[in-house]
């Protein structure tokens, strides 16, 4: 999300896509520009044109509480 945030230029190792299909919608609903280019690897890409969307945090596999705040600063 911070990468997304500052529009940075991030690939992260070790990423587990079947944990985070709930941030991955989100990002395809803002707008984030991302790439996996693996199954344990996200790269995401500068820039995107971030569209605001509404969320609700709710129990694992929903939206975490815990990124409430990071997303919000997303958006």
């Amino acid at each position: 999300i911070a990468a997304a945030a500052s529009r940075g230029d991030v690939i992260i190792h070790d990423f587990i896509r079947d944990e985070h299909d709930v941030l991955l919608t989100l990002f395809d609903q803002i707008g984030v520009q991302y790439q996996l280019p693996n199954p344990k690897t996200i790269h995401i890409l500068p820039g995107g044109d971030y569209q605001a969307v509404n969320v609700r945090t709710q129990p694992y596999p929903n939206f975490p509480s815990d990124l409430q705040a990071p997303l919000a600063v997303l958006l």
